[in-house]
């Protein structure tokens, strides 16, 4: 849901987590170029790198959850995506 800032016309759009068994670039980079579609929208960007463990995405998903935030993730390690769709699906 986006909601109007008071102190500009932008709108403030929900939180975006990106969440990576590395440093989270290319999460990032695909989540500006597909954000530079809407001009007016300020979406604050979080960056979960270096995610190893199973626990680690419990914790970076509960975060995203608890912000309202959308997920991307780029995890390769089979483990942890798995953890990651379980968790989201909660």
């Amino acid at each position: 849901m986006l909601a109007a800032s008071q102190t500009n016309k932008h709108l403030e759009g929900p939180p975006i987590f990106v969440i990576s068994g590395s440093t989270g670039a290319t999460g990032e980079l695909l989540t500006h170029t597909v954000l530079a579609q809407f001009h007016d929208v300020h979406v604050p960007i979080h960056i979960e790198a270096h995610v190893h463990e199973p626990q680690q995405v419990i914790k970076a998903v509960a975060k995203a959850a608890a912000a309202g935030g959308i997920i991307v993730h780029t995890m390769v390690n089979a483990v942890c995506r798995k953890t990651l769709v379980e968790e989201a699906q909660q």
